[in-house]
């Protein structure tokens, strides 16, 4: 696979105005086999998928079946699930969760403790909060360790699947109109569930290193926002919340 680096302002303004022409399939297959173990062999599931995201297939692409357009579903699932009353139950139990995580720290309360590392220890707490409620590469030889892990990862992910496609009752109308619950988690992750394990040609160990890149993307993206939005706030002496803090502390 071929990778361009675009400079220059007029031409980004370009691939962002035709964006809806353009595709992430490749990039977005080299990370799932090469970064979170996706199998060879499902490849194919992804590659035959040209329709684009849209709930219309582009002009001139495969004749896919609805439950085979893998990116308009993984589209359309993310889009429904994180926006309005999804995103509201997903960032209000994310908050709860990561009270739960910062109240077990073992940090006093009545004077200030010295933490040699502190976005390490964002890191942790974030990673742990954001799961809970969510829920060419170097060969296997070099770094047998890495892959090790994602194995186990893999394995811990399919395991979960597995129980919860078991024990989750479908005929649970509640259940099923829930945000949140204690099998699959987000409402978000039920309904992948749904959409992966009917795709064609696609089997258990694709679909959980898609969910493995979706825990990932997710932490990828939560931790460095609050731990900027921390370290921001700690390093404003004169902003209003360091003020408060030392009030409180006097």
């Amino acid at each position: 696979m071929k990778v361009h680096f675009i400079t220059g302002s007029e031409s980004i303004l370009a691939i962002f105005r035709g964006s809806r022409d353009l595709t992430t399939a490749p990039a977005s297959i080299l990370a799932l086999e090469n970064a979170f173990g996706s199998p060879v062999s499902t490849r194919h599931a992804y590659e035959r998928d040209n329709t684009g995201i849209f709930t219309q297939p582009l002009q001139g692409t495969n004749p896919l079946e609805p439950h085979n357009r893998v990116f308009n579903l993984t589209h359309k699932t993310l889009h429904s699930h994180l926006s309005g009353t999804g995103l509201n139950e997903l960032a209000t139990r994310f908050l709860s969760c990561l009270e739960i995580e910062l109240l077990s720290l073992d940090i006093g309360h009545e004077e200030w403790t010295a933490i040699p590392d502190f976005y390490t220890l964002i890191k942790k707490t974030v990673f742990k909060a954001s799961t809970t409620a969510m829920y060419k590469n170097l060969p296997r030889w070099m770094i047998p360790k890495s892959f090790q892990v994602r194995d186990k990862l893999i394995t811990s992910i399919t395991k979960w699947h597995a129980y919860a496609e078991e024990n989750f009752d479908k005929n649970d109308e509640a259940l099923q109109n829930g945000e949140w619950e204690e099998l699959y988690g987000a409402r978000l992750m039920r309904q992948r569930h749904e959409d992966f394990t009917g795709i064609d040609d696609f089997n258990d160990e694709a679909y959980a290193a898609s969910d493995l890149g979706m825990i990932w993307g997710a932490n990828a993206n939560i931790v460095p926002i609050i731990g900027w939005s921390i370290i921001d706030t700690l390093v404003r002496p004169l902003g209003p919340f360091p003020a408060r803090m030392r009030r409180r502390k006097m």
